[in-house]
């Protein structure tokens, strides 16, 4: 064989190697891993629980209540009326709505959803009660009335629409 001949060849695998590596390269460079951190949750069982839903009891007379966000679009809203009251709502996501309302006493509600376009509306009247939801997937509904005193609650929705 001639040498001439081998030098196009070599020169073309080079070039395709070449583009190879940035081709994997730019794919890669535009993760965000904003909506895949986990960090604030623990698994028992298998299932995802967040460490906030173990909520800071309020100070004596005054409500506490907190929002964490994180994602686009989100809407969290929050109406408490009373005294001891404490209310949580976590958002991993985008376009997540979450609502709620208390009125009463000493009652402690939490929501989080982990997810895109979950909603979740609850509303609790009385004394005493611990309501809870978790939303893990895309397009999860719930809606939760408590009316009364000491009750506990606790709902999980995993999956999809």
């Amino acid at each position: 064989m001639n040498e001439k001949s081998l030098q196009p060849l070599c020169a073309i695998v080079v070039v395709a190697s070449s583009l190879a590596t940035q081709a994997a390269f730019a794919q890669s460079a535009h993760i965000d891993p904003s909506y895949t951190d986990l960090s604030t949750y623990l698994l028992v069982g298998g299932k995802p629980v967040p460490t906030a839903l173990v909520m800071p009891s309020p100070a004596t007379g005054g409500n506490v209540s907190d929002i964490a966000q994180v994602g686009q679009n989100n809407v969290a809203t929050v109406n408490v009326q009373g005294a001891g009251n404490s209310a949580s709502q976590i958002q991993s996501g985008a376009f997540n709505v979450s609502t709620l309302a208390v009125t009463g006493d000493l009652d402690h509600v939490a929501t989080t959803q982990i997810g895109s376009s979950d909603s979740v509306s609850l509303t609790v009247t009385g004394q005493g009660n611990t309501v809870s939801d978790m939303q893990v997937g895309v397009g999860l509904s719930y809606s939760l009335t408590q009316i009364g005193n000491g009750g506990h609650i606790s709902v999980q929705q995993i999956g999809a629409k």
